[in-house]
């Protein structure tokens, strides 16, 4: 069943001191269902960077989990979003 599904999302330095980060996905799957890359680094001033969320359901069904990004911004020093995603049911094509 390991389809997988991914969506990046964009982080910007609208400061002058560089931004420091570290993000961690809390699940409510048992296995490692979402994950996210880098999990940690820092961006200039005026400068941005991408992260990469994967989904990778192992089985049919409805997931979720919260991502939290950590930085010392002084306005906004945790940041939370929320993942969801569906496991589709592995198909099989025959060809004759």
């Amino acid at each position: 069943m390991k389809k997988s599904k991914q969506i990046n999302i964009l982080i910007s330095n609208t400061g002058t001191q560089l931004l420091n980060f570290r993000a961690s996905i809390e699940s409510s799957a048992r296995l490692q269902t979402f994950s996210i890359s880098p999990i940690e680094g820092s961006i200039h001033s005026s400068n941005k960077t991408t992260l990469v969320s994967t989904f990778s359901p192992s089985d049919p069904q409805s997931l979720s989990g919260i991502l939290k990004i950590f930085s010392n911004d002084l306005n906004e020093p945790t940041i939370q979003i929320n993942l969801e995603g569906v496991g589709q049911p592995a198909t099989l094509e025959w060809q004759k």
